[in-house]
């Protein structure tokens, strides 16, 4: 027989509501003062309520370090993966090499090497988003490692050198010594693992690291991805948009600009007349999405996340719509 205790104890987890569970991670937010030393006077960029607690110690979501591969021809001896499985997809330094999702969601940072070449690839699973940057922080290579921290429920990155903490979806240091310092960028494709291996069969795959325990085939976020609510506080909900559809967004001359992914999917190409610059935006037959300047042929690296996201760390985003889209 169950006891009394017992069910009383389910019966008021059941009925903590959501706000009173944010105030809870509030009051037991340790990790800003104890782990990383922060408090109302740290050099920041944002307000240090905005930061929410997501997990109880640094690192509770362990970086992948030493990252292996296996090739697309092996990796079916070596890790389950289906045809439909999502991969991030970098082409970097004359590599290329994916990352499956159902990997990404349980480490969210892989610390990896194209070549000779260091590179940090991050994903958080609250927001979608898929980034890729170059670790130089102060001069210096460097490994970077999940905070427990979420701002605007993305996740917080913390580098190990200077332990400042960054911004996922802006890559830049929002806390610390290196608050207002950018990290250069790198395109991430989000596209299904059959698209991946027909379009790039020299492609690397990541295999989960050694000894690990979790279940990797387990979809953690399928509930979240449904539900078009946000599993932390977020200080924009711009209604021009559902929070959790997909967006294309990219950033010209400091202006950021959002796609809605289904429409260019439709389309496949557009012109767009943007601050004086003719884009044009293509969804490739491989999957990839191109921003190009028709005039001097700079392209632009997109980002794919939810609008939410996007519209929350670049308020003054514009969206391009079918109406803006012909005009």
């Amino acid at each position: 027989m169950i006891k009394f205790e017992t069910i009383m104890a389910v019966i008021v987890i059941l009925l903590l509501s959501q706000s009173a569970m944010a105030k809870l991670q509030r009051k037991n937010n340790t990790i800003l003062k104890h782990s990383f030393g922060y408090n109302q006077q740290s050099k920041a960029s944002v307000n240090i309520k905005a930061l929410h607690q997501g997990c109880r110690v640094v690192d509770c979501i362990p970086a992948i370090n030493n990252p292996r591969f296996a090739s697309a021809l092996e990796i079916a001896k070596k890790f389950a993966l289906d045809d439909d499985d999502i991969v991030m997809l970098v082409d970097y330094n004359g590599v290329h090499k994916a990352y499956p999702l159902k990997i990404m969601q349980g480490h969210e940072i892989v610390n990896d090497s194209f070549l000779d070449k260091r590179l940090t690839v991050s994903y958080c699973p609250l927001c979608a988003s898929a980034v890729a940057f170059i670790p130089q922080v102060a001069g210096e290579m460097v490994e970077f490692g999940v905070s427990g921290l979420l701002h605007n429920s993305d996740l917080v990155m913390y580098d190990r050198k200077t332990k400042s903490l960054w911004g996922q979806i802006t890559g830049r240091a929002i806390m610390g010594p290196q608050t207002g310092q950018q990290l250069e960028r790198v395109y991430v494709a989000q596209l299904r693992w059959a698209q991946a291996k027909a379009n790039f069969p020299a492609v690397k795959v990541l295999l989960p690291p050694p000894g690990s325990r979790q279940d990797y085939q387990r979809n953690y976020y399928a509930d979240y991805f449904k539900s078009n609510k946000t599993m932390f506080p977020v200080a924009i909900n711009d209604r021009r948009l559902g929070q959790k559809t997909k967006v294309q967004g990219f950033i010209i001359d400091d202006q950021a600009f959002a796609i809605e992914v289904n429409y260019l999917a439709e389309q496949t190409a557009l012109l767009v007349k943007v601050n004086g610059h003719q884009l044009n935006i293509v969804q490739k037959t491989d999957g990839t999405v191109l921003v190009k300047d028709l005039k001097t042929k700079q392209t632009y690296p997109p980002l794919m996340t939810f609008w939410f996201a996007w519209i929350n760390f670049h308020p003054d985003s514009q969206l391009i719509t079918q109406k803006e889209a012909k005009n």
